[in-house]
């Protein structure tokens, strides 16, 4: 009878203490920052074609900040009652992350499509290709710095300096060394074929993957995860 409770409540999720522990102040904080674009875009059609740019740079960047905000060892109060609970570890990361993506990534979308509907000749695949790849790359980057640094800070530190770093790589960098076309955020599609651009999105789509599993790797150790391992080793 005991076994057959365990089983049965191992696979439940905690959606509502996961939304409340990822937060929605940064989720609006972007709906807000693209709408007032979107705003400004309406007022001045000029100006409508630098609305995805703004896309581009917001959306990683609030994206990163959330993800590296998700789960720190260190910060996360009653860990050791969170990793007791009848369930694999890695639903801690697993909920989080679906909160964020379906608040973030929602609004995105959303944005996305209104931004498409009220400019003359976007499209929405395009529109999208501009922000998703870069998102899915700095949060599996950032939530991997989080995780294995154990303090929030470090995340944050990666998602800036990654934006910081992709803005003066694709303005400075890039000229003097071209070749390094495949790995920035902020690349111009127009100055690349048609497969660069491709290869470009597919290399940070996963670099992000690489950084998501590299997470849910680390979930699976208790041990470091409670930061025995770091003492020990120390």
């Amino acid at each position: 009878m005991t076994q057959t409770l365990t089983q049965k409540h191992r696979w439940i999720f905690a959606w509502k203490f996961s939304f409340r522990a990822t937060g929605w102040l940064l989720a609006l904080i972007t709906g807000a920052l693209l709408f007032a674009r979107l705003m400004i875009a309406l007022a001045n059609m000029e100006l409508a074609e630098s609305t995805f740019a703004s896309f581009e740079v917001v959306i990683p960047l609030i994206a990163g900040l959330h993800a590296s905000l998700l789960f720190a060892p260190d910060d996360e109060p009653a860990l050791e009652l969170l990793l007791a609970a009848p369930r694999p570890p890695v639903y801690l990361i697993l909920e989080r992350l679906g909160a964020m993506v379906a608040l973030q990534g929602g609004l995105a979308l959303a944005l996305s499509v209104l931004a498409v509907l009220l400019t003359q000749g976007a499209n929405l695949f395009d529109v999208i290709n501009h922000w998703l790849p870069p998102s899915v790359c700095i949060v599996g980057l950032c939530m991997a710095a989080t995780l294995f640094a154990r303090r929030m800070t470090f995340g944050v530190l990666a998602a800036i300096t990654l934006c910081v770093g992709m803005a003066i790589g694709a303005e400075v960098i890039l000229p003097m060394f071209p070749d390094l076309w495949f790995m920035v955020f902020y690349v111009n599609s127009n100055i690349l074929t048609s497969e660069q651009y491709l290869v470009n999105r597919l290399f940070l789509f996963t670099a992000g993957a690489v950084g998501l599993a590299l997470v849910f790797y680390r979930m699976n150790d208790i041990e470091n995860l409670l930061g025995f391992g770091e003492v020990k080793n120390g």
